[in-house]
């Protein structure tokens, strides 16, 4: 498996500068078709994907950026639409990420999204403790600022609408992991890493959506809180309009729709993975001492520390950290 995984990267970053455009265009595709066909062999497939997506994601920035040239800019806003329509009047760029899409849409709908995440915990635990990176004989380890490169990278060429619970439940603990984590470690990042993290965390949020069911019980409670008030009424309200809308609605696409790879619930990319970080089990995203709000708590510290000590100078004391650990510990314990 070890010498698969070496192959397949350096097949993900080979340069052909003396073949013409087609010749290129062509191996820049095959990788990832390969990986592709690993995933109907369950017994490797999911272990080689799990092991070097982080190649495959650096290669498909790196493919798209050599189709599309300086048109590949990145917007931090809420609006991706110049990328977007770049690639569209791109042929090649435009098979490229129908390609990835297609590798993407054969994995289990949370394993992109629970994987960047991890890889942002990683790194940075890495910068505070100073660990190895596991691919460091093959690969450089990843930076903060080239994650978040990636990660709205990804956020503006993946079609979110594809799954409902991308921007309802994912993203959301995605977001609340990162601010976690960057919060806990803001000493041992410098200003222009912490400026992009921020950019980033400010990206995510622009793709999170409120659930429609708890849009209408805010509507009709006229508090503008997002998060869901403990109230047995409204709680025994909400599973009945989840319900119609179960009934009523288009069920949302799923992997198997593809014709292609391993089931949206696949055994074993579950077992190589593990426990997953971000899940769609998790019911408490939207409530009470959910992820919501412990985002919003990390953002006000966020906000807090770096006003201190970049805006006014002064160096913040570290009296909050049993506060993160109090939330982490209160979520934990949910969760359980």
């Amino acid at each position: 498996k070890d010498l698969l995984v070496e192959s397949l990267i350096e097949i993900l970053h080979q340069k052909f500068p003396e073949s013409d455009t087609e010749e290129q265009h062509q191996a820049y595709l095959k990788p990832f078709r390969i990986l592709i066909s690993l995933l109907d062999k369950p017994e490797i497939g999911p272990q080689v994907v799990g092991d070097l997506f982080l190649e495959v994601t650096r290669a498909f920035y790196s493919c798209c950026k050599d189709a599309l040239g300086s048109d590949l800019k990145l917007s931090y806003n809420q609006s991706g639409n110049i990328l977007a329509s770049a690639i569209k009047e791109n042929k090649n760029a435009s098979e490229i990420v129908k390609t990835v899409n297609l590798l993407i849409t054969s994995l289990s709908t949370d394993f992109l999204w629970d994987y960047m995440t991890r890889c942002f915990e990683d790194c940075f635990r890495n910068k505070s403790t100073q660990m190895r990176y596991p691919l460091e004989n093959i690969s450089t380890p990843p930076t903060i600022s080239e994650l978040c490169t990636l990660l709205v990278f990804l956020l503006d060429v993946i079609p979110l609408e594809l799954y409902s619970e991308v921007q309802t439940q994912y993203l959301p603990q995605m977001l609340s992991y990162m601010v976690q984590s960057l919060l806990e470690n803001m000493e041992v990042l410098g200003l222009p890493e912490l400026t992009h993290a921020l950019k980033t965390c400010f990206k995510v949020l622009s793709k999170v959506q409120m659930p429609p069911s708890y849009l209408d019980i805010e509507t009709g409670s006229g508090n503008g809180s997002p998060v869901k008030k403990e109230n047995v009424d409204i709680t025994l309200e909400t599973k009945s309009v989840l319900q119609e809308e179960d009934e009523t609605a288009f069920p949302p696409l799923k992997s198997e729709d593809s014709g292609i790879g391993l089931s949206a619930s696949s055994p074993e990319l579950s077992q190589h993975l593990g426990v997953p970080t971000v899940t769609l089990e998790r019911d408490d995203v939207w409530k009470k001492g959910g992820s919501i709000q412990k985002t919003l708590h990390c953002i006000q510290e966020l906000v807090a520390r770096f006003s201190s000590k970049y805006i006014f100078g002064v160096q913040f004391q570290e009296t909050s950290n049993e506060n993160i650990s109090a939330l982490n510990l209160s979520g934990k314990e949910k969760k359980e």
